[in-house]
């Protein structure tokens, strides 16, 4: 312990401990970042086998107003990898973060778009 000049005393914190906590601040908001997007792929997820088909995301991806034929074309493409013709929660996560949306003044992910909106519409 040190004492300051006010006569306070400060406690060290050891290192590790300020980690943990930041890691699981870090944490909590990336799981609540992600919920919402995890109840819109378990909404699609009617068998809860933990992916979906094309056309359960095609379905996903017109709800959200994504129709433009090359932006899907291009999700599509990049979501190809798998033969089985599904695609996991992760594999959305992962190009959902990659893929760029172009807005009015400024570029997001997918992924940022997905949950800013369903975030909004919990807030109304």
């Amino acid at each position: 312990m040190k004492e300051s000049s006010r006569n306070v005393v400060l406690e060290e914190i050891p290192y590790s401990e300020v980690l943990n906590s930041l890691l699981f601040a870090q944490l909590r908001t990336h799981l609540k970042f992600l919920s919402k997007f995890r109840e819109l792929f378990r909404f699609f997820d009617l068998e809860n086998y933990g992916y979906i088909t094309r056309d359960s995301l095609s379905e996903m991806l017109e709800i959200l107003d994504i129709t433009d034929r090359a932006e899907l074309d291009e999700i599509y493409a990049k979501l190809e990898k798998n033969l089985s013709n599904t695609v996991t929660f992760t594999d959305l996560v992962v190009q959902f973060s990659n893929h760029m949306l172009s807005g009015e003044n400024e570029k997001i992910t997918l992924l940022q778009f997905i949950c800013d909106n369903n975030n909004r519409s919990d807030e109304e």
